[in-house]
């Protein structure tokens, strides 16, 4: 069984050290605080004419680069492609989709309309995939064996991971800083600890927060 990662309890600053003494990122890049990020911006691929070119180019306006820079940011330009939408999330710190031709309608279900631009089929699976796997994160293989699952989710309650076949394998809730349910085993993957890494950091920040009764012993 597949399942995606959890972009909100995996982020960069939830487990280990903090970043100025080198934390990692969920996909595993080393996070410093002096470092800047590292922003990644999809672009055009569009037919245009350059000096003695007259070809298909992939291009971004420029502003896209200065607003990063002006922001704090380096800039890398992400190009529609076939592949690699993974390896592109792990080298890159924040992703931006850029503007651009109007977004297949055939993809939600309803027609084109008089107004409505030619498809532009490489870029829409290439900015879906990129989207997809910033918000789900990478797949990753679990030991599952359930033979129940989740038909509807209690309000409340975010899906943060499904099956390849849409099956719910995790949700989160929402009010509590660390509240979950997973329907497969982590503590059989020796490999991957990070979910009760994650447990056992908030216990952490759970046992150094203040208490009310601490409060009334101060002002006594």
């Amino acid at each position: 069984m597949t399942t995606p990662s959890f972009p909100r309890l995996f982020s960069p600053l939830t487990i280990g050290s903090s970043p100025r003494s080198g934390s990692r990122s969920r996909y595993g890049k080393a996070v410093t605080a002096d470092r800047r990020p590292v922003i990644g911006l999809t672009t055009y691929a569009e037919t245009a004419r350059m000096l003695v070119w007259d070809r298909e180019f992939a291009l971004l306006h420029a502003s896209y680069i200065a607003a990063t820079e002006r922001a704090g940011g380096v800039a890398v330009l992400l190009p529609p492609q076939s592949a690699g939408a993974d390896e592109v999330l792990d080298r890159v710190d924040g992703l931006v989709l850029v503007g651009g031709a109007d977004v297949d309608p055939a993809r939600y279900g309803e027609t084109a309309a008089e107004r409505t631009s030619a498809p532009r089929v490489l870029r829409d699976e290439w900015e879906i995939a990129l989207a997809t796997a910033a918000l789900l994160g990478p797949a990753v293989h679990v030991r599952c064996h359930h033979h129940q699952a989740l038909a509807r989710v209690a309000a409340g309650l975010t899906i943060t991971a499904r099956a390849a076949d849409g099956t719910v394998e995790a949700v989160e809730v929402d009010r509590a800083s660390f509240a979950l349910a997973v329907q497969w085993h982590p503590e059989e993957d020796h490999a991957d600890a990070r979910l009760f890494a994650a447990l056992a950091a908030a216990g952490r920040q759970h046992r150094a927060a203040p208490r009310p009764g601490d409060r009334r012993r101060e002002a006594g």
